[in-house]
C-alpha cells in the first residue's frame, strides 16, 4: 500500500505530492475547494507530483488520491497561505 507525503503544508505557490511506494500505480486526484467545488483533476504516477495554487485565493482545499484498481482512497486537507 502507498503512502503519500504532501508538502509544504501550509501552502504559498505550489505544493508536492510524493508517492513513497515502488510500484508503478497511476493514481487520478481531484482539488476541490471548501465548498466541493472542483478545481483540478487528472492523473499521475511519478515519485514526486507538483501542483501548482499560484492562481487560487487564500483558503483550504481538498486533495483526493484514488487508485480504483487497488481501492486505494485517501483525502487530504491543503491549506493556502500568502
Amino acid at each position: 500500500m502507498p503512502s503519500f507525503k504532501i508538502y509544504p503544508n501550509p501552502a504559498s505557490d505550489f505544493f508536492f505530492v510524493e508517492v513513497e511506494d515502488e510500484s508503478n500505480l497511476t493514481f487520478q486526484y481531484q482539488l476541490t475547494d471548501i465548498n466541493g467545488n472542483l478545481i483540478k483533476s487528472g492523473y499521475f504516477n511519478k515519485n514526486q507530483n507538483k501542483f501548482d495554487l499560484s492562481q487560487l485565493s487564500n483558503s483550504s482545499y481538498f486533495l483526493v488520491i484514488l487508485n480504483r484498481e487497488n481501492g486505494i482512497k485517501k483525502s487530504f486537507q491543503i491549506q493556502k497561505a500568502q
